[in-house]
């Protein structure tokens, strides 16, 4: 069950489906091409003005739809798309850390005093 919510808990993967259906107005529980390109524009909102992020977007879409059964963007997808993010955004704020403590004159052990 946990794999099935991409590790969310239930109260997060909740809040996830209220936010597909946003975008699924209908409730036919895939989205099609130009709704899915929305998600995308907001989900990685960088990613309409920076190359690098408009690839890395593709990257984790790309990946999202990898585990799917067919071309139909829904639930599941976004649900994994948003955990990608989510993790995607972790590691990107810990190598913000790491270049911060690298950076500065602090050592290892003064940092983890913090």
């Amino acid at each position: 069950e946990l794999a099935a919510r991409e590790g969310f808990e239930q109260e997060q993967v909740e809040e996830h489906r209220a936010l597909f259906q946003n975008y699924d107005p209908d409730a036919a529980g895939h989205l099609p091409p130009k709704r899915v390109s929305k998600i995308m524009s907001d989900v990685f909102p960088l990613s309409t003005v920076s190359h690098q992020e408009h690839i890395r977007a593709k990257l984790l879409f790309g990946i999202a739809m990898c585990d799917s059964k067919g071309s139909c963007f829904g639930f599941p997808e976004f649900l994994r798309l948003q955990r990608m993010r989510a993790d995607d955004a972790e590691h990107r704020r810990l190598d913000e850390e790491l270049e911060a403590i690298a950076g500065s004159a602090y050592s290892l052990e003064e940092v983890e005093e913090f």
